[in-house]
């Protein structure tokens, strides 16, 4: 009965996803929770024809998908065309010859040493077979490394190297710059960029006139040091949600944002108490229906 399977959920202490798996042929959504931070695919999903979504919560190891022409079996069914989502998988994982095999991909996390995934080796950046993804619409990047160490010495992708239908972008510990979060703003389709914890460094964020978040609609920032920002009115034009959690060190928003017409939604979360007076005066020239949220509410 389970080759009729075509969800399943599992909780485990694996570390290994087993081959056994690929003998669900009929299977739609895996979710494999684990307490190992990487699991070494042994499964051959590129022979599941059915299986669309693939989550994780450590980082999926995957050998070289089976070369086309190589055997029978293989060569007919090597591609996973109809494959969503994929999420979480090594930044070694990260090969022409994988996404070759998910053309259609709408939905990618990588988690694990961003460095294996941003700096060249041998004239080869592994970030660039991203770029390849056409249909890509979410990305999350995490970083994780044995040392729990960020660096301020990655090279940030430039604009072109993002898949052009990128719509959503998360960020954990990548420890960028705020110059680097600046050049996002040339993602045309971006509307929602989650910074979470750790994923930018520096205490200033300014942003210029040219730096404009045409479709940007959604907007968090997590745990950071930062302390000044400023931006125009035109930067986040058409932004409506705009989430700060546990900025300890930012003295104040940008009051320019109480020219955004779009922003209905402004919450703060164990921020400093510095910037809760911006927040209101922010609130103070919006219309009725505006959402301020500050917590702890004594700020």
């Amino acid at each position: 009965m389970l080759y009729h399977l075509r969800f399943l959920a599992v909780t485990t202490d694996l570390s290994v996803l087993p081959k056994l798996f690929t003998d669900l042929w009929n299977m739609q959504t895996l979710i494999f929770n684990t307490t190992k931070s990487v699991v070494q695919v042994n499964a051959d999903i590129w022979s599941m024809p059915k299986l669309r979504h693939i989550m994780v919560n450590a980082s999926l190891e995957f050998s070289p998908p089976p070369k086309k022409g190589k055997d029978k079996s293989s060569s007919a069914s090597s591609s996973r065309a109809d494959l969503q989502t994929l999420s979480t998988i090594s930044p070694n994982s990260c090969t022409e010859d994988i996404f070759a095999k998910t053309p259609n991909l709408l939905k990618l996390g990588v988690r694990g040493n961003l460095a294996e995934l941003l700096e060249s080796s041998g004239g080869i950046c592994l970030f660039d077979n991203i770029h390849k993804l056409h249909n890509l619409d979410s990305l999350k990047l995490l970083h994780e490394s044995a040392n729990n160490q960020g660096s301020m010495l990655w090279t940030f992708p430039r604009p072109e190297k993002f898949p052009r239908k990128l719509r959503k972008l998360t960020l954990h510990k990548t420890s960028f710059g705020w110059k680097d979060i600046s050049i996002l703003a040339s993602l045309d389709k971006l509307e929602v960029l989650k910074l979470d914890e750790f994923a930018v460094n520096g205490d200033t964020w300014a942003l210029n006139n040219d730096a404009v978040f045409n479709n940007l609609q959604f907007l968090r920032i997590g745990r950071t040091d930062l302390a000044t920002w400023t931006c125009g009115k035109d930067s986040f034009p058409v932004l409506k949600s705009l989430y700060l959690l546990h900025c300890e060190f930012l003295n104040a928003l940008p009051l320019s944002l109480k020219d955004v017409k779009t922003l209905k939604l402004l919450d703060l979360f164990h921020t400093n108490k510095k910037a809760a007076p911006s927040a209101k005066e922010i609130r103070d020239h919006k219309p009725k229906g505006f959402e301020l949220t500050i917590y702890p509410p004594i700020h």
